[in-house]
């Protein structure tokens, strides 16, 4: 292409990239809970009074997910259904000859509620996320415990 930075930058497309830019939508916490029963409600509610208990815990609302970070690291995503919230942990890689990457997260879970979800990327590395499903009658303080193991990574790390 014949285009470089400088005719990108002229006037007329600054304006026309000013206004797209007005027109992203942002989406707040609550817009993600929307359609959901009350009871999904209740137990965000939980979650995020527990979430607030620990130190320096940053929220971010993206369309597809709300995520709690600790110093731009990513403790898990949390996917608002309906009827239930989806919490997923980043596990990390695996690398084609084996390896895990140093920061591989394993769970510790007794209770067997969680799922873990792994698939290929084309580099040939193993991506992976446990994902405990969160509905009503839930035990939060269960919840939180299997959290905490990845905060505790991230902060200790």
């Amino acid at each position: 292409s014949k285009e470089n930075i400088k005719s990108l930058s002229n006037p007329t497309t600054k304006g026309i990239i000013n206004d797209v830019t007005k027109e992203i939508k942002t989406m707040g916490v609550d817009e993600h809970f929307s359609k959901s029963d009350p009871e999904v409600i209740q137990i965000w509610n939980q979650l995020l009074e527990k979430f607030n208990e620990l130190d320096d815990i940053n929220i971010e609302s993206i369309p597809r997910y709300i995520t709690f970070s600790y110093n731009n690291k990513k403790i898990c995503f949390i996917h608002v259904r309906k009827n239930k919230l989806s919490i997923h942990l980043r596990r990390g890689t695996i690398h084609p000859d084996g390896s895990k990457q140093k920061k591989y997260f394993n769970l510790d879970d007794p209770k067997n509620i969680s799922q873990e979800k792994t698939w290929m990327h084309k580099s040939g590395q193993q991506g992976g996320h446990f994902i405990i499903p969160v509905t009503k009658g839930s035990d939060i303080e269960y919840i939180m415990f299997l959290i905490k193991q990845k905060y505790n990574q991230i902060v200790n790390y």
